[in-house]
């Protein structure tokens, strides 16, 4: 049986109210940038083995309305 990787992602988000029906927030994903595979498997055609990895860490900013 493969051995399976333990790893934790952490996501962070920060909001601020600009007026009743809008604010403006920040947020990162992936703080650690913690690069992992979660799902591993023997590629036959190919050889080799294929892999799908956690994303790397991003940043972002954006302001939400609601009328």
């Amino acid at each position: 049986m493969p051995e399976r990787a333990l790893y934790t992602i952490v996501d962070i988000r920060a909001s601020y109210k600009l007026h009743d029906n809008m604010e403006a927030y920040g947020y990162v994903k992936n703080v650690f940038d913690e690069r992992s595979p979660t799902y591993m498997q023997q590629n036959r055609g190919i050889g080799g083995i294929e892999a799908s990895m956690t994303a790397p860490r991003m940043f972002g900013i954006g302001v939400k309305g609601t009328f």
